[in-house]
């Protein structure tokens, strides 16, 4: 991953988490906001980590070089996805973030078509890939035309338009990155699939089962760090949960289990090579905190979800620190290192 979309990653990542543990405040009575202030806050939270740093996280982290795409693509990008977010904070979703969003989806899909080939020679994780962008694609018109005239059902389409981004495109790479054997082709773009219908319509929510399966084996066989066993075998149980109806399909939990699921297995395992260089003790931390935070969410808590909240976004600090510190002092030694085969 080059240096420049690293820290445009890291901006826009940065940017999410701060918006997010101000509303958090705001919610704990801390911050006074009118409510369509908060509901358009809210949009460019959720569309800020989406378009700014978890899909372009999961590309890069994937694909690196051979995941390029055209010089042009990246300036354009981001015009986008600032247009798209001021139009969200102005005025939601409105004619701006409308624009801006549907270049963000071009783009995707452009990159998409690109990596086409994975279709026939990726493997059982990264060959759905460029399925699950066009499948979430077809449901934004959807969303579009019940916007106004049922709410509800476009709640509905919005959770599953997430949920096969999430499912089909991050968990994927995430899991690609650090090594985890994949399932036979279809498996788990199927899985994916069905999860992510489940994850919009309660009523349908047996079909999360092959996610929590297919994730339960994974993490079970998978040879990685124990603390990544540990949330993936937490991601699973959760999706198994969720399925049996064992826990209520309300919004807070399913904020919580967002949360959990892109501040635990989804960023660290993404971004392992980087995060590997932590501190355990620091690692252990910040899965604590985004555990407490987000079963605060869950137990409807907004004063404890906001000081766990506080804890989360100060661990990313002091991990990104010792990132960078390690980076520096690894650029220094090459630079000062003598020339191969040369002895002082």
């Amino acid at each position: 991953m080059s240096g420049r979309s690293a820290a445009a990653i890291l901006a826009a990542l940065a940017a999410t988490v701060l918006l997010g543990l101000f509303l958090r405040w705001q919610l704990a009575g801390a911050v006074e906001l009118l409510l369509a202030q908060y509901a358009h806050l809210r949009h460019v939270h959720t569309h800020l980590g989406f378009y700014g740093a978890l899909l372009p996280l999961a590309w890069l982290a994937a694909f690196g070089a051979e995941g390029a795409l055209p010089r042009l693509t990246a300036p354009i990008y981001a015009v986008c996805v600032v247009a798209a977010h001021v139009g969200f904070a102005l005025s939601g979703y409105g004619v701006l973030a409308i624009a801006g969003s549907t270049g963000v989806l071009a783009i995707w899909l452009f990159a998409a078509w690109r990596r086409r080939r994975l279709v026939i020679d990726g493997d059982g994780w990264l060959f759905g890939a460029p399925i699950a962008i066009p499948i979430a694609a077809a449901c934004i018109p959807a969303i579009a035309v019940t916007l106004r005239k049922d709410p509800a059902l476009s709640a509905s389409i919005v959770q599953s338009f997430l949920s096969v981004l999430v499912l089909g495109v991050l968990v994927p790479a995430a899991l690609h990155v650090v090594g985890a054997r994949a399932p036979r082709k279809p498996l788990w773009l199927l899985a994916a699939v069905a999860g992510a219908v489940a994850l919009g319509f309660e009523q349908l929510s047996l079909l999360l089962t092959p996610v929590a399966l297919v994730l339960l084996v994974t993490a079970l066989r998978a040879p990685i760090d124990p603390l990544l066993r540990a949330l993936w075998l937490a991601f699973a149980l959760g999706a198994a949960a969720l399925a049996a109806r064992l826990v209520p399909a309300d919004a807070a939990t399913g904020v919580a289990a967002l949360h959990f699921a892109v501040l635990g297995p989804l960023l660290l395992s993404m971004a392992w090579p980087y995060v590997e260089r932590v501190p355990s003790l620091v690692r252990v931390a910040w899965v604590l905190a985004v555990t407490a935070m987000c079963g605060a969410i869950y137990l409807h808590a907004p004063l404890a979800a906001a000081a766990f909240g506080t804890a989360v976004v100060a661990l990313l600090a002091v991990g990104v620190g010792l990132i960078l510190a390690s980076s520096i002092r690894a650029s220094v030694a090459r630079t000062t290192a003598p020339p191969e085969g040369h002895e002082r």
